[in-house]
């Protein structure tokens, strides 16, 4: 199918309508049945611009106005694509975070295990993991994600959260949140923001804008500011109130939208020939850690 943002924003606009009733609850042909309808783009053969775009058009393909998640594979494909971008290892760029292959892996696989065929004898604890797998990756989402933001500003933040370099955070109605040196900051929010104002490219400053906004107008807390949104999902799952089935994958995007941020559009567009050659050649060979398992 076609690849261009256009033709995006119109498909998935007109999916949304045939999956979500006036009062947000999802339409589904047979309720046992998961990842039913789908769009299958092509995600493998993407530019760069429209690859940093697709977070928010599956967020609209997937996240209801009542809090309900529909999922469906083009999720699962972006998901695996990503894994095979953050462990090529060909880019310009070096993880200042030397551990984000490995914890990025297992944010993947903790997504994954609905969706994958486990053989294994019947066994009622895992049969109760299955059934609840979304905790997993919620619970671990969040954390992951607030370690890429501090990985990402590391001029004004440390790893545990310890400002280097004073900066202001503006808060709607409010003064601003001055954070000075050696402070602590560990409202998500905030880490946003200061991602948001101080670090992110101008593109990839619209891009989260982009993505954030599409949240705001189809979240069903409805707050006005769609930084405090993530924070609002983080402390409520984090400190016992909600978990949500969504929380996880809203994170997981903004977690992929950080790890293209490192890449340049030009370094990408050119060197992503080289990457599908390379998951096809693991592919033909049955080769170990392959992450792709669909046609390139």
């Amino acid at each position: 199918m076609s690849t261009s943002i256009t033709e995006i924003e119109k498909i998935t606009s007109e999916f949304r309508k045939d999956i979500v009733q006036p009062d947000g609850s999802r339409i589904l042909q047979d309720k046992h049945l998961r990842y039913q309808k789908t769009i299958h783009f092509n995600i493998p053969h993407m530019k760069y611009d429209v690859l940093c775009e697709m977070p928010r058009y599956l967020v609209r393909t997937s996240i209801f106005p009542n809090g309900a998640r529909y999922g469906n594979i083009d999720q699962v494909v972006f998901w695996l694509w990503m894994a095979e971008v953050s462990s090529f290892g060909k880019w310009d760029f070096e993880y200042r975070d030397k551990r984000f292959i490995d914890l990025f892996g297992l944010l993947i696989s903790s997504h994954l295990v609905d969706v994958s065929k486990v053989t294994m004898p019947i066994n009622y604890h895992f049969a109760r993991f299955i059934g609840n797998f979304h905790i997993l990756p919620a619970c671990y989402s969040f954390p992951f994600l607030e370690r890429c933001i501090r990985f990402k500003c590391y001029k004004y933040v440390d790893e545990d959260g310890t400002v280097i370099k004073q900066f202001n955070i503006p808060r709607k109605g409010r003064n601003d949140r001055l954070y000075k040196i050696g402070q602590r900051i560990s409202n998500i929010s905030h880490e946003l923001k200061l991602l948001y104002n101080y670090v992110a490219s101008p593109y990839f400053k619209n891009t989260l804008y982009n993505f954030l906004n599409e949240l705001n107008e189809d979240s069903w807390l409805r707050i006005p500011d769609p930084f405090n949104l993530i924070g609002d999902w983080r402390n409520k799952l984090l400190h016992g109130k909600n978990i949500w089935s969504s929380g996880w994958e809203i994170a997981t995007y903004l977690i992929c939208l950080i790890l293209l941020s490192y890449i340049s559009k030009d370094e990408y567009n050119t060197k992503i020939d080289s990457l599908r050659e390379l998951i096809s050649y693991k592919q033909k060979m049955n080769l170990p850690f392959l992450w792709y398992i669909y046609p390139i």
